[in-house]
């Protein structure tokens, strides 16, 4: 078949491929496949747990794409399916009768730290009492940090999926610098910006499955250095 009418070929298949949707049946709320509801609201890590029983203690949205709350709960069940953003989990208190059920983990303490990437799927049973620290960053403020901080390719972004784990570096910085701060009060806005930045580098540098090894030490960005390497010196072949 010849370029051209290939081309028209296939655009006239998605011009008029609608077309053939009109005459159907137009679904309402009440008679959309359940799927379809699902994939139109995911919901996010937070109505999870608000609709498990976990209470908000408080919360507060540091940037576009970037949010903390702080959480108690005593007993229930969170489930959390595909959540379109990365959540940051920190023990605070408790947590030592948690269970990860679709992992079958347990071990959760105070420090103990959970990574849970957006699309993901886990299944928690609570048992006891606990206080956890969350940390809500949209992929695409997670991309941008990527690029222009550590010089990595967005799309060699692969966070891993992280259950009771230990990073008292991390640890630290929640208890030390984001907890002491108010989170509604403008005063405070520039280093709850500050720390919460440190968090997403941190959790780039030290759980990024393809992140790069080279630190940023100021400067000429890696990448300006590499081009800058490159390039064959003036007059070198004078």
């Amino acid at each position: 078949m010849p370029q051209t009418v290939e081309a028209l070929y296939i655009l006239g298949f998605f011009a008029f491929g609608p077309i053939d949707r009109l005459r159907r049946p137009i679904q309402t709320r009440e008679t959309r496949p359940r799927w379809i509801m699902e994939q139109q609201h995911r919901l996010t890590v937070k109505e999870a747990l608000s609709r498990s029983g976990a209470c908000l203690q408080r919360s507060g949205s540091v940037d576009r794409g970037l949010s903390l709350a702080e959480w108690t709960n005593r007993a229930g069940e969170a489930f959390y399916e595909r959540p379109d953003h990365h959540t940051l989990s920190i023990y605070l208190d408790g947590g030592e009768r948690v269970i990860r059920e679709d992992k079958r983990l347990s071990g959760g303490a105070p420090g103990k730290l959970c990574l849970l990437p957006a699309e993901h799927k886990s299944q928690w049973h609570i048992g006891g009492p606990l206080r956890m620290f969350h940390l809500y960053v949209d992929p695409e403020l997670l991309a941008y940090e990527a690029l222009t901080s550590f010089d990595i390719d967005p799309r060699h972004i692969d966070l891993m999926d992280l259950t009771f784990c230990d990073d008292p570096a991390m640890a630290m910085i929640v208890r030390g610098g984001v907890l002491p701060l108010n989170w509604q009060e403008k005063s405070d806005r520039v280093a709850l910006d500050a720390v919460c930045r440190l968090l997403i580098h941190r959790i780039l540098k030290s759980h990024n499955r393809q992140a790069r090894q080279e630190a940023v030490r100021g400067g000429l960005s890696p990448s300006v250095r590499r081009l800058h390497r490159r390039q064959p010196r003036a007059g070198a072949d004078a």
